[in-house]
Parts: C-alpha cells; sequence; structure tokens
C-alpha cells in the first residue's frame, strides 16, 4: 500500500473522533469508496486491503439507501472485490490454478438457499427478510475465493496481516474505552459487556478476538520477526486479550485456553514458555469480575431448583439434549432456515422461543445432514490448507500464519458448541481471507512440485540416469591403417 493511503487512515480517523456527525461520516465514506474504485484497475489486490481495514465500519451505512431488498453496503462491496479478483487473475502472466474453493462455496451457497426457500414456503418469515438473511450468511464466505485471487504474494500476505492487525487494535482500544467509561460511571460490567465494533454482541466478539489472538500469539513467536514489529504485536495481543476479559464470554475464554494448548503442543518450547507465563502471572492481572463470571455457571441465579447451571448456560444444555428428537423429525434436510426458535418453544420448559445457542445445534436442526456436511466440509478445508502449509517446508511468516490459523479453527469447532460464530459475517471475514490466502500458497506449491517433476523426469525429457562412459575411437589417417595392417600380416606368417 502507497504511504499516502496510511496518512489519509490516520486523517479520517482523527476527523471522525473529532466530529462525529453523520455528514461527516458520509463524506469519510464517499472519500475511501473512491480510493477504492481508483485501486480496481491499476492494483486490484489493494481493494481487498481496504475492505480489511474498513471491514468493521461497513455496517453503518445504513441499508435504506439502497432501494432494492437484501441489498447493503457489504453485498456491493464483496461484488466489487469478486470483480477484482477476476481483474487481477487477467494481469498475472501464469493461469489462474484450480480454487480449492469453488465447490464447496457453492455447496454451501445452494444449501443455504434452499433451505431458505423452504422456509418461506412453510410460513416462517417474510421472502424478503429470509432473502436478506441468507445472502448475509452466504456472501461473506466468498471472501475466500477472492483472497485465493488476489493474495498471491508472501509481500500481500504481510500487508493484510499488518491491516488486520492495525483494525483489530483500534477495534480493541474501541472496546476498552467504553467499558472504562461504563466503570467510571458505576454501572455494572455484567449488564454492559464489551461488544466492540465487530458483530455488536458480546459473545460474538469474545469469539472474534479469541481467534485472532491465536493467529497472532503464533506470528509473534515467530523467529524471523524484528524486535520492533515483535513489540507491536506483544502491544496487540495485549490490547484484545484485556477486550476478551471485558466480554465476559466464558465460551469464547475456554476455546481460547483450548487454542493456546494445541498452539504449545505444535509450537514448542517457546510456545509453552509463553502460555506458561500467561497461565502463572494470571493471579496478578486478572479482574476479579472474570472469576466471578466462572463461578457464576455453577453458583449463579436458576430458574428452578433442579438446574445444575445457570439460565444461559441451562439452555445451551437443554438444546443439545433435545437435539436428537428435533432431528429425528427431519434428518436429511432439516426443518428449514431460521426454523429452531419456534421449533424449539415445543421443547422449552418455559415455552418460550429461542434461537440456537449453537452452530452444531442450528445446522442439524435446520440444514439436517446436508447442512452439518456444508459446515464441516468448509472449516475442514481451511484446517486442512493450514496443515499442509504448516507441514510444508517454507518457513517465516506465511508458516506462522498456518500454525494460527490452524489452531483458530480448531477454536472455532469449540466456540460453535455454545454459540454461532460461525454464521456472522464479520466474526469469519478475516478467517476466510486467511484460508483463501494459505490455500494459494499451497496450490502454488503443489504446482511448482509438479512442473519440478515434470521437467526432471518427463517422457519427452532425456534419461539423466547414470550410465557408464565411453567414447568412440579416433579414426586413424590412412597411412597409419596401412602400416598396422601390413604388420598384422607379417606376425601371422603369411606372405
Amino acid at each position: 500500500m502507497p504511504r499516502w493511503f496510511y496518512w489519509v487512515c490516520a486523517l479520517a480517523m482523527a476527523v471522525a473522533w473529532l466530529l462525529p456527525y453523520p455528514p461527516v461520516k458520509f463524506a469519510i465514506f464517499a472519500m475511501f469508496g473512491l480510493i477504492f474504485v481508483s485501486f480496481y484497475r491499476t492494483a486490484p489486490e489493494r481493494t481487498l486491503f481496504v475492505f480489511l481495514l474498513g471491514m468493521p465500519v461497513l455496517d453503518l451505512i445504513p441499508a435504506t439507501m439502497f432501494p432494492l431488498p437484501g441489498l447493503n453496503a457489504e453485498t456491493i462491496v464483496i461484488g466489487a472485490l469478486f470483480a477484482a479478483g477476476v481483474t487481477s487473475q487477467r494481469q498475472q502472466e501464469q493461469p489462474a490454478p484450480e480454487n480449492p474453493f469453488t465447490l464447496p462455496v457453492a455447496y454451501y451457497a445452494i444449501v443455504m438457499a434452499v433451505s431458505g426457500v423452504r422456509s418461506y414456503l412453510s410460513g416462517v418469515g417474510e421472502a424478503a427478510e429470509l432473502l436478506a438473511s441468507v445472502k448475509n450468511q452466504i456472501f461473506f464466505v466468498f471472501l475466500a475465493p477472492i483472497a485465493f485471487r488476489l493474495i498471491h504474494t508472501e509481500k500481500h500476505l504481510r500487508t493484510a496481516l499488518n491491516l488486520i492487525a492495525l483494525t483489530c487494535t483500534l477495534v480493541s482500544l474501541h472496546a476498552l474505552w467504553l467499558t472504562r467509561d461504563t466503570l467510571l460511571r458505576g454501572l455494572m460490567l455484567e449488564r454492559n459487556r464489551a461488544v466492540g465494533l465487530v458483530a455488536g454482541q458480546s459473545n460474538l466478539f469474545g469469539g472474534f478476538l479469541a481467534m485472532m489472538i491465536l493467529i497472532f500469539v503464533a506470528v509473534l513467536l515467530g523467529r524471523d520477526l524484528k524486535f520492533r514489529v515483535r513489540l507491536g504485536y506483544m502491544a496487540l495481543v495485549a490490547a484484545m486479550g484485556g477486550a476478551l476479559l471485558m466480554t465476559l464470554s466464558r465460551g469464547s475464554w475456554l476455546a481460547l485456553l483450548l487454542g493456546l494448548s494445541a498452539l504449545a503442543l505444535l509450537r514448542g518450547a517457546r510456545a509453552v514458555a509463553f502460555v506458561l507465563a500467561v497461565a502463572l502471572t494470571a493471579p496478578l492481572w486478572l479482574p476479579e469480575k472474570v472469576v466471578e463470571r466462572v463461578q457464576h455457571t455453577f453458583q449463579g441465579r436458576q430458574s428452578t431448583d433442579d438446574q445444575l447451571l445457570e439460565d444461559s448456560a441451562q439452555v445451551r444444555l437443554d438444546q443439545w439434549k433435545a437435539l436428537p428428537t428435533i432431528v429425528a423429525e427431519a434428518p436429511i434436510f432439516g426443518h428449514g432456515f431460521q426454523s429452531f426458535r419456534h421449533r424449539w418453544a415445543r421443547y422449552a420448559a418455559d415455552g418460550e422461543p429461542k434461537a440456537a445457542h449453537s452452530m452444531w445445534v442450528e445446522f442439524l436442526a435446520e440444514e439436517g445432514l446436508v447442512g452439518i456436511a456444508a459446515y464441516l466440509w468448509l472449516l475442514g478445508l481451511l484446517g486442512f490448507t493450514a496443515l499442509r502449509v504448516w507441514l510444508g517446508r517454507d518457513g517465516g511468516l506465511v508458516r506462522d500464519v498456518a500454525l494460527g490459523l490452524m489452531c483458530a479453527i480448531l477454536c472455532l469447532a469449540l466456540l460453535d458448541t455454545s454459540g454461532t460464530r460461525f454464521r456472522n459475517r464479520e466474526v469469519m471475514a478475516y478467517i476466510w481471507v486467511l484460508g483463501g490466502a494459505l490455500a494459494r500458497f499451497a496450490v502454488e506449491r503443489r504446482r511448482k512440485r509438479g512442473d519440478a517433476g515434470t521437467s526432471t523426469a518427463g517422457p519427452t525429457q532425456p534419461d539423466r540416469r547414470r550410465k557408464p562412459t565411453w567414447t568412440r575411437p579416433r579414426r586413424p589417417p590412412d597411412g597409419l591403417q596401412k602400416c598396422s595392417s601390413y604388420i598384422s600380416i607379417v606376425a601371422s606368417g603369411k606372405s
């Protein structure tokens, strides 16, 4: 990215902070829109970099500005990024490698679209509302194949990671500032948990922070970082960790601990030392509210005497218990998009409809085995792609990001047992981008290996195995040849 872009970003944030009025915000959005368009033809990959920096604030643009139902700023931006990916590929000399995300993303989109149609026919909701909800769940998944086209060098990946780090820092500091203001006004943190600009809900924001922390811890522990850059990543992880604590999201804390354990197991002594240092010093910096939040799970307010857990945790447990019965009613295709809320009212003790508190529960109940297959396919592709890159011989930033993403996918699988992070577009945006970028590195490495094998052992190439060497004797001159013939005749006793 050109240096002037960062100066423009700093100036825009300062103006937005000093003049928080709608006309000023719309002017800033318009300016970055022009920058986005200017990058489209000259450097298409920069359009993705602009998106990475502005992703948390895209939803601040009101959907009422667009007349069509389901159309919003995020839809337009994703469509423009898709076009930029096509343009970028045309500008490259080599043909595009096969995109591994094409088939699973298409399958996921078809499953969700069909599920939405089935819900409309069943009378679950209005057509416009269902269309907008399905579209919002589908569109951000296309960031993976888009990043596969736009991020194809380590320099691109480093730029993307730096912009993600900058955005995560600003979002975390913003959440900490609002939490500080809440506490100074004497309000209770339990009722005013940190929500941040990502997703706008404490548990979703906590899941986002947990996955991003794992990625940046893996990069922080890399061997090739300069001291100044390492200090920057340490400050980033500290800010994100503080914001995560203020979300009071127990599921995010538990998933992060699992991810850090996996990271320590895979990364080695340096990661083990980092995890131990954090664990041993926790009593010195861990807020009392966090300890109370954990204790509240088993000792908090309970609606009935036979409950083992407090209300929110008990709902999650009850939904898992009722899942086999709900799935048995429609095991293959499920009950339809957004149908769980009404279905749950039949099984809840209080008879109130509630949304699914688990991604696994939601997919199995609403899309059945067909839907959970799409979920597992996408998660498996992200995880195995990261594993393939991490096991490769290449070191440096690419391998560190692959290790962090692999642990983040493990964290996500646990997060979704008690929440619905996968379906939230903002929580998953950076995961899709990094997963698509790593898939490009994995495919390019495999293609280079194949080209090397063809060039050394192809059918049109000469056999390079070691053979016995011999030289053809030089033909002697005619006079010497006659002389040697005469000598041989005399030696044989012939006249």
